[in-house]
């Protein structure tokens, strides 16, 4: 299951890329022909995710910067940085591992 998420390989046959180019999910396997993805929800479980996963680590780094002797004002700027960075860093894992779950739990199909 790890190396499948983070490489963003097929759950199936572990080879190919689930990934046609950046964020872009294939619509099938090229090797194995395992449908991915039928209904979107790999997307929105993903994005609910890196969403939640920025808003929390974005506010632990504000309460930081303003409960330490910082200067609030321009340390205040590295939070936007610091939330995209999340987003970009975890949302193709988390496309991955939603896959990886519902092909585990046999939402996933061949393609006739």
């Amino acid at each position: 299951m790890f190396r499948c998420t983070v490489r963003g390989l097929c759950p199936r046959c572990e080879s190919a890329s689930i990934f046609a180019r950046g964020f872009e999910m294939r619509r099938v396997c090229p090797i194995c022909e395992l449908g991915l993805d039928p209904d979107g929800s790999a997307t929105i479980a993903a994005m609910i995710f890196t969403y939640s996963l920025a808003l929390v680590g974005s506010l632990v780094l504000a309460i930081w910067l303003f409960s330490g002797e910082h200067l609030v004002g321009r340390e205040m700027w590295a939070v936007i940085p610091f939330a995209v960075a999340i987003v970009l860093g975890t949302h193709r894992p988390a496309k991955a591992w939603w896959t990886w779950l519902m092909w585990r739990m046999g939402q996933l199909e061949d393609v006739p």
